[in-house]
């Protein structure tokens, strides 16, 4: 699945993204390409089963990114 994220803000250090259901997620600039402006369109790509994840591990960091959760 192909998800487009609109960037909405950039702010100290962190881009506010726009999700194709009008919600928003916040994500850190230092994992999103450089040069980012606001307006910016930034594509995702999300698979099941781990499909072209080579590191489950970053997988899950980067999961837990997106839902805000700490461990």
């Amino acid at each position: 699945m192909k998800l487009q994220l609109t960037v909405v803000s950039l702010e100290g250090g962190m881009a506010l993204l726009k999700l194709p259901d009008g919600g928003t997620v916040s994500w850190p600039l230092g994992s999103l390409p450089a040069g980012l402006k606001t307006g910016a369109i930034i594509n995702f790509i999300i698979s099941e089963n781990g499909a072209g994840v080579s590191d489950p591990e970053l997988a899950k960091t980067i999961l837990n990114e997106i839902i805000n959760v700490d461990e």
